[in-house]
């Protein structure tokens, strides 16, 4: 019967190694200990994120079975009441169970940290048909030739970059802004704004 707690004992000796290492982002990543899911085997920082998250369940799974190991060595001695292997077995439920809440810990917040890594990839205000760079490029191109005549001052704002939101197209927010897609390309981009107007009504503000 001793046999029953050096296993509990063993086994506690192993997860702690385990939860103590991924714990600290040092579990190398392999395909036989660990969290299996998909995302979490993208790259190396996903394993770490991980199990990093699913470490300190783990400890307490450690614990458990540890604590089990101690219950068990009492339970072999002949005067120990019989009731100790029922805590004994309580504890290695729980360390299984604790087992299985860093698992699905680690697997549940790297699946939604996949998906928000992949949806700001994935994002752009999309000015212009090629997202926002080609949104600026064309801002600037339509901006150059709807200024074209109307000065050296007016070619030199048209030149500037569709970084610049006060710049872009003649309107605030320009390309830089989501709820202005279509100002930049189409029918409102291809309109010429008219700056000799808009020069006379700053200098009348003046």
């Amino acid at each position: 019967m001793i046999v029953i707690p050096v296993i509990a004992l063993v086994v506690a000796i192993c997860v702690a190694v385990v939860a103590g290492l991924a714990w600290s982002a040092k579990l190398p990543g392999n395909n036989w200990i660990g969290i299996r899911a998909p995302e979490a085997r993208k790259s190396q920082e996903n394993w770490d994120i991980t199990h990093r998250v699913a470490g300190p369940p783990w400890a307490v799974s450690a614990v458990a079975f540890l604590g089990a190991a101690a219950l068990g060595f009492l339970a072999v001695r002949p005067e120990a009441s019989g009731w100790l292997w029922l805590w004994f077995a309580v504890a290695v439920l729980g360390g299984l169970a604790m087992l299985g809440v860093g698992a699905a810990i680690g697997s549940h917040t790297i699946a939604l940290y996949d998906a928000k890594v992949g949806a700001d990839s994935d994002s752009g205000c999309g000015c212009g048909e090629g997202g926002c760079g080609s949104g600026a490029d064309s801002c600037g191109s339509g901006a150059g030739a709807s200024a074209s005549g109307s000065g050296a001052g007016a070619a030199g704002v048209a030149e500037q970059s569709c970084s610049d939101p006060a710049a872009d197209c003649g309107v605030a927010g320009g390309c830089s802004s989501c709820g202005l897609e279509g100002m930049c390309t189409g029918a409102a981009g291809s309109q010429a704004v008219d700056r000799d107007a808009l020069r006379k009504a700053a200098q009348q503000q003046k």
